[in-house]
């Protein structure tokens, strides 16, 4: 009997450790499917409580579909990825239930309702559903840009469907689009499978990540995942996906424009030329055509960013930047004074970047990427709480290319979270001008690594170039 039993456990071990072939693969993501799928149509779903109970199955069975199809898409990346690295069993394992927890996490979370979807969304969205659908895409709603106003008025069609519950799957699923270019952002360092869907689960979790949009039913998700997904595509050398990738975050939202001075250290190293700036204004003006079809001005949709700006006469809001240190401060003031000084650091980034540019990597282009992302909202005023979600993503992957820095996205996060308390209902944690200290300290780190990381890729070219002149002598 003990032989049996030891026989058994080495032909567990050998088939976790093994190498998977195609088709076990396919069992594993139609097996691991299945099972999400039953746990998330007993999920608890407490907004169809409102609903007509000869209604419930049928709702259930279409949000099961909804985040079935999600978790489906991001498991087969996953595999696909592990296939190519050519991973053992029990990593494909580890992936479909991180995977499958992760979601569910946020399924949990999906019946709270914030005061900006009661207040603003939902209104919106019932808005819309009492028109056409041209009709709704040309109601003057809000201060949001059209993209995102488009994906509300499909939702519209569904009225017989919980408008929070789809609010916050678009969210879900952006919030996948963004881990798996924070992924690729990471491939560069290791091409390792492990290494890299670490990374994406760890996207995944951050806590900010989970708050914004399955929690909140925020969106910044979308605009941050398109910007990173076009620094990634600027850095593989695909110039023209690069700046359609950036110019869709932008029609998003405005905070994607943290990001966009990246394209002069892009051009510096020749990954993209002026000719494909080109692209720019007919990708962004093809994001508005259907708010023109739907009948709003050209003048309109064109000034929504300089309404927006106007709409906020304080220098934060619930933002850890350095006007929380600046209680009194005048906004009068200070808010030319912070714009001013928040394009001179651009300038003085990108003109060093510049300056090395024959010996730049793509570990300084993310710990530049990072810089800009900590450091614009840290001094623009009428920042919000949540436009330091970029640099609580490009943190993590900092990381990745040095270990040693395993608590900058825990400071930066910390930070970030904390103001996203002071923004929903219930106690301050702690006082945001601690909070503001921790990300100067954190901008100040990276602008020291940066700054370190530009001497050591010129140290290392001059090596080689010295150790190629030897050869060749």
């Amino acid at each position: 009997m003990k032989l049996k039993k030891d026989w058994l456990d080495e032909k567990l071990r050998q088939g976790v450790d093994g190498r998977v072939h195609w088709a076990v693969a396919a069992a594993i993501f139609a097996v691991a499917t299945a099972l999400f799928a039953y746990f998330a149509y007993h999920a608890r779903y407490a907004t169809f409580d409102t609903f007509n109970a000869r209604d419930l199955p049928g709702l259930l069975t279409a949000v099961t579909v909804m985040f079935t199809t999600l978790y489906a898409s991001a498991l087969a990346v996953q595999f696909f990825i592990l296939q190519r690295g050519r991973a053992v069993a029990a990593i494909y394992l580890m992936a479909a239930l991180i995977t499958g927890l992760s979601l569910l996490g946020k399924i949990s979370l999906l019946d709270y309702v914030s005061d900006d979807f009661d207040i603003f969304l939902s209104e919106w969205i019932w808005m819309m559903s009492e028109e056409s659908l041209r009709g709704a895409l040309g109601l003057y709603l809000g201060d949001y840009n059209p993209p995102y106003l488009y994906l509300l008025a499909i939702m519209s069609r569904f009225t017989d469907f919980s408008f929070l519950y789809m609010v916050k799957f678009v969210s879900i699923g952006a919030d996948i689009l963004l881990a798996y270019f924070a992924m690729k952002l990471v491939s560069f360092k290791s091409e390792g499978p492990v290494f890299q869907l670490s990374f994406f689960h760890l996207t995944l979790l951050l806590p900010t990540v989970v708050l914004n949009g399955a929690y909140w039913a925020q969106c910044d998700a979308i605009y941050a995942g398109l910007a990173l997904g076009g620094l990634y595509m600027g850095l593989k050398k695909h110039p023209c996906a690069s700046i359609v990738l950036f110019t869709v975050a932008l029609s998003f939202k405005l905070q994607a424009i943290f990001l966009l001075p990246m394209l002069l250290p892009l051009w510096s190293v020749k990954r993209l030329r002026l000719r494909h700036l080109l692209l720019a204004p007919p990708v962004y003006m093809a994001m508005l055509v259907p708010a023109l079809i739907g009948g709003k001005t050209l003048h309109s949709v064109l000034t929504v960013y300089l309404q927006q700006a106007n709409n906020y006469a304080e220098l934060t809001m619930n933002a850890p930047s350095i006007y929380q240190l600046m209680p009194t401060a005048s906004f009068r003031e200070f808010n030319g004074m912070g714009i001013l000084f928040a394009l001179a650091l651009v300038f003085c980034l990108c003109a060093a970047m510049y300056q090395k540019r024959r010996t730049l990597t793509a570990q300084s282009m993310i710990l530049c990427a990072a810089l800009m992302c900590l450091a614009i909202p840290l001094v623009l005023p009428r920042m919000h709480e949540r436009y330091f979600f970029l640099a609580d993503v490009l943190a993590l992957v900092v990381v990745a290319y040095n270990p040693k820095r395993f608590y900058l996205p825990l400071a930066v996060g910390f930070a970030s979270y904390c103001c996203y308390v002071e923004a929903l209902p219930g106690p301050a944690l702690y006082p945001l001008s601690y909070m503001s200290l921790i990300m100067i300290g954190a901008t100040a780190l990276v602008a020291y690594d940066l700054a370190r990381q530009l001497r050591a890729d010129e140290a290392d070219a001059h090596a080689t170039y010295l150790l190629g002149a030897e050869e060749r002598a």
